[in-house]
């Protein structure tokens, strides 16, 4: 069933449930990876961007903030600091962003 997803989709080239026999411990794992590995990728494109409007210091969130997190980079508390406690869990993130990753059978 290769090709049933659109040419644009990431997940062209992959099977209709291709990671549906894996233990959800496997899954699990799988879906730590990428959503720490899309994580580090939005932190390098915020800190290169044009972002830059000093929301948040960029190195500071790409190199000392662990990527299980995925800070709101806009959010601010009363008295000005940059609320690095706000946001989801980077993989809370990346369902938001791959809701459809259940078609190629990672949905835990």
């Amino acid at each position: 069933m290769i090709g049933d997803f659109i040419e644009e989709s990431v997940y062209h080239g992959l099977e209709f449930g291709e990671f549906r026999e894996l233990t959800k411990r496997q899954k699990r794992g799988i879906l730590k990876l990428l959503s720490r590995v899309s994580e580090k990728s939005y932190r390098r494109g915020f800190q290169h961007g044009k972002a830059l409007e000093k929301t948040v210091n960029p190195a500071h969130l790409r190199f000392n903030v662990s990527l299980t997190r995925s800070p709101f980079t806009d959010v601010f508390y009363k008295d000005g600091a940059w609320a690095k406690k706000s946001g989801y869990s980077s993989e809370d993130r990346f369902l938001m962003e791959y809701p459809d990753i259940n078609n190629i059978g990672l949905r835990i």
